[in-house]
């Protein structure tokens, strides 16, 4: 994606944004019942200091921290030439890449409920698809789209699975048999609309390509360095849905993952802190524009909130709820279900 292409997606957000944010506000002042007295253009602000504010800010410093280690990543080179190591084994086993990584991510969703502990892993699954002369389409349906999936075809996913079973009282992962059945169903389908959509959209590996060397001499220490972080974090992930306090704190771990990663890395291909220090401040840059976005889109829902918007609107339906007809109940239950099936509910 080009900066201009990038430029436009996000002004388009950001219109959208605005124009949600200021109707919500208008809401607060002809709603009945409304608060009128919120001050609806700070609460990108003001939603700081609510009680979602903690988890909002820990998400910016999350974002912050992983911008900037996935830009030292880059410009050392380690990540390119990681990618062209994949990109010249796999140039004959597309196929055999893509069944192996779309598994892995259904299975960490399907088996231990793993889901926004693999957004760090996006980016990285994108620049492996532009490697591979895949879009990037194509990385988020590896990624995101393959765990969700998973997520919804849950095998022994402690969230869904395990909670459920224990309130019925039946047997902890009883009818496993009938769950399988379905997770290898769905991981066909989505493996044959990703193997559909690769050949309708690949580009070819250009052979300069693959003969190019990563910039700069990379030491062996350094690849060793960043495939055993992947390898410690690949584990924290499997392991922290079942341990309590690492499932609390997966967040800040992943991040601090990274963040000794880029470090490491940086430090044995370049050996200069001040270097390193400027890379991660234009990473961590980048990512103003996300940060942006989400301040006004939590503005929103606080608007909404506060503003007892959100309660007008749940008063009105429960108080028509019987003039509803069946199909309303049914249309309800589909809406519901679709967003169920790539929304996770975790009982903390």
């Amino acid at each position: 994606m080009n900066k201009n292409s990038v430029v436009k997606t996000f002004m388009s957000a950001l219109l959208v944004l605005c124009g949600m944010l200021a109707m919500t506000g208008l809401f607060t002042r002809v709603v009945p019942g409304a608060n009128p007295s919120i001050h609806w253009y700070f609460s990108p602000i003001t939603v700081l200091f609510s009680d979602s504010g903690p988890l909002i800010i820990a998400i910016i410093v999350f974002l912050l921290i992983i911008g900037g280690a996935l830009h030292i990543l880059k410009t050392t080179g380690l990540m390119e030439g990681v990618i062209i190591a994949t990109a010249k084994k796999y140039q004959e086993k597309e196929f055999v890449l893509l069944s192996v990584l779309v598994l892995v991510f259904m299975a960490m969703g399907a088996f231990v409920g793993v889901f926004e502990e693999v957004v760090p892993l996006v980016p990285l699954v994108i620049l492996l698809s532009k490697g591979m002369g895949w879009d990037d389409m194509t990385g988020l349906g590896i990624s995101i789209l393959a765990c969700s999936l998973g997520f919804a075809a849950a095998v022994t996913n402690p969230f869904t699975i395990g909670v459920a079973q224990e309130l019925a009282e039946v047997p902890l992962f009883s009818g496993a048999v009938l769950r399988i059945f379905v997770f290898k169903s769905v991981y066909m389908i989505l493996l044959g609309f990703l193997w559909g959509h690769i050949k309708k959209t690949r580009t070819p590996i250009r052979k300069d390509v693959l003969a190019v060397e990563p910039k700069g001499q990379i030491p062996k220490k350094a690849y060793i360095f960043f495939s055993s972080s992947m390898i410690l974090m690949g584990c924290f992930i499997a392991t922290s849905p079942f341990i309590s306090i690492l499932r609390d704190l997966s967040l800040p771990i992943i991040a601090l993952i990274f963040f000794v990663t880029a470090m490491g890395v940086g430090q044995l291909v370049k050996g200069n802190m001040k270097w390193i220090a400027k890379q991660y401040a234009i990473g961590a840059r980048d990512m103003a524009p996300a940060i942006v976005l989400i301040l006004i889109a939590t503005g929103i829902k606080h608007i909404m909130i506060e503003g007892h918007i959100l309660d007008y609107i749940l008063s009105r339906v429960s108080n028509n709820i019987d003039q509803f007809s069946i199909w309303c109940y049914r249309n309800d239950f589909s809406i519901g279900s679709l967003l169920e099936f790539f929304y996770r509910f975790r009982k903390r």
